[in-house]
């Protein structure tokens, strides 16, 4: 320091030169009296030599102050040193703080319920690297301040070391302050994985406990059914069937001769005298419900299971809108949804080929799953193109839009649009068939939202009081809405074309849907009891009543 600024001595040696100036000045001035009045020239001579002794003594003075005062800035340059040594040690456990923390953010990494804690560990140690930038720049002004008191006053000098070093001793402080809590969030965070643990071991506990009593009541359900089948067959009444509003039975006895018969959709490649003798043996079956006479319930046990896909569907009309598929709806190329030959559901998709106004028929290209061993049905994910069948126009339900992707379409559920949910869908299904027999139980709901990597986001519906097919927003099961995951898109079981109603149709809720009633099942819409049908291998289906 005081070799960089050596002002003070070059001051002393000018003061220095002004006094011998001033000397000089004043022995000429006695020279000018001795020529004047010739006196006291050795006493003045004597004065002035003494004087020059004493300025001489004062610059050794002066040396030693100035040797004084190197010697404390070197003093202050040790410490200094020291304190950047302290510095450099200090850094070094902030790095290895840091490694610590990095080693924690990498193990927990998994967990992506704690990313948003570990950000707010990134945004304080960003503050505390903020700090540290701030502490180098107090630390820059520092040496500036030193430089600057180095040159007006020792005294100054001494005092803001003192101060500045109180001020980093409690930044220091500060820091390690920080740093504590630090580590105490950490051991916090690890003892709240644990607990987290714990209770998802118990949740699953739960989840098995809640699963078992499912089954539980599954079974009290299937005896309840028996019991009130029981109960019906001692109250059974015939009652007059109301008009059909949607027929999937073709008229085969009309076209069974024709080359480009339709087919149901369940045997795509029977003959076309299957056909005719098929079609004989319905005739008798495709009446529109007169009675459910004796006579009649035998007919249909005997030929539920080999003609259900060409049994005659009966649905009531919609209140306020009418989906009714008509000849001028259908374009060529667009692909369609179609009744299924399981229960009757619109989860088939085709694409039109040609059309046949004067026939009422269609041509469409089928559109197969891609992974044809799912035993499940499948209404949603990738499709590829099958076989070209030609179909009555009542087989056909609603427009579907797919998405393209080379030679295959993806069907995904829509924001905005209602689906039919597998009630009992289990991941076990496509390895157990036996556990995914008709008739199936339904959830309805509307989707909300769709994302690749997070799934559908559903709202349940309820059945409005006093309407035959609106449904409105309402909690099923305890649930109100939930997220169904890409692995579980199976659970989709069909599409259900609908209406969002604006409140002004009768006292209807606004924002509710009108549903298309052929796409329901007749055990959501609840217009009548079923009654159960036993089935040659034991087995029960439902066979509506209608109400007049």
């Amino acid at each position: 320091m005081s070799e960089k600024n050596p002002t003070p001595a070059r001051t002393e040696e000018k003061s220095l030169e002004r006094v011998l100036g001033f000397g000089d000045m004043k022995i000429e001035g006695g020279l000018v009296g001795l020529g004047e009045k010739k006196v006291g020239m050795s006493e003045i001579l004597d004065e002035i030599h003494k004087k020059a002794l004493s300025i001489v003594e004062r610059s050794h003075q002066r040396e030693e102050m100035d040797k004084k005062l190197k010697e404390r800035e070197v003093e202050v340059d040790v410490k200094e040193k020291a304190l950047m040594v302290q510095i450099v040690e200090f850094e070094k456990k902030e790095e290895r703080l840091k490694e610590r923390v990095v080693e924690v953010h990498l193990k927990e990494k998994a967990l992506m319920v704690q990313i948003v804690e570990f950000e707010k560990k990134e945004e304080r140690l960003k503050d505390v690297e903020e700090r540290e930038r701030k502490i180098v720049l107090l630390e820059e002004s520092i040496d500036l301040r030193l430089e600057e008191a180095e040159k007006e006053n020792d005294l100054k000098l001494f005092m803001e070391l003192s101060v500045m070093k109180s001020v980093l001793e409690k930044k220091e402080e500060e820091r390690e302050k920080n740093y504590e809590l630090l580590s105490k969030l950490i051991d916090l965070e690890k003892k709240k994985e644990m607990i987290e643990s714990e209770q998802k071991a118990k949740d699953e506990e739960i989840v098995e406990k809640n699963m078992s009593l499912e089954l539980k009541e599954k079974n009290l359900e299937k005896m309840m059914k028996e019991l009130e089948l029981k109960q019906r067959e001692f109250q059974e009444r015939p009652v007059q069937g109301e008009t059909c509003k949607r027929s999937r039975v073709r008229m085969m006895a009309e076209k069974c001769s024709e080359a480009d018969s339709p087919l149901p959709p369940a045997s795509k490649r029977r003959s076309n005298h299957d056909d005719e003798e098929k079609g004989e043996d319905l005739a008798s079956v495709v009446s529109p419900f007169a009675s459910f006479s004796e006579d009649l319930n035998e007919v249909l046990a005997a030929e539920i299971q080999d003609h259900i896909d060409e049994e005659e569907l009966c649905c009531v009309d919609p209140e306020f809108h009418d989906f009714k598929a008509t000849m001028s709806s259908f374009v060529v190329g667009k692909v369609w949804a179609l009744y299924d030959s399981i229960d009757g559901m619109p989860r088939l998709y085709g694409q039109i080929k040609h059309i046949h106004k004067s026939r009422s028929s269609v041509k469409v290209k089928w559109l197969c799953p891609k992974d044809e061993e799912e035993s499940v049905p499948v209404a949603c994910g990738r499709f590829k193109h099958g076989l070209t069948e030609t179909m009555s126009c009542l087989t056909f339900s609603h427009e579907v839009h797919p998405i393209r992707n080379g030679r295959n379409s993806i069907v995904n559920p829509r924001e905005g649009e209602t689906w039919a949910l597998f009630r009992d869908w289990s991941r076990s299904w496509n390895n157990n068939p036996e556990q995914h027999k008709p008739p199936y139980r339904y959830d309805l709901v509307e989707v909300i939202s769709f994302d690749d990597h997070d799934g559908v986001g559903v709202t349940y519906l309820g059945k409005v009081d006093g309407f035959v097919s609106v449904f409105k927003h309402d909690a099923q099961h305890g649930v109100v809405s939930r997220m169904i995951s890409p692995d579980e898109m199976l659970e989709f079981s069909h599409r259900v074309p609908s209406v969002r109603l604006n409140g002004d149709e009768k006292g209807v809720p606004a924002g509710s849907f009108e549903l298309d009633p052929a796409a329901v099942p007749s055990s959501l819409l609840k217009l009548g009891e079923a009654c159960e049908v036993e089935d040659e291998d034991g087995s029960r289906k439902d066979i509506p009543i209608i109400l007049d």
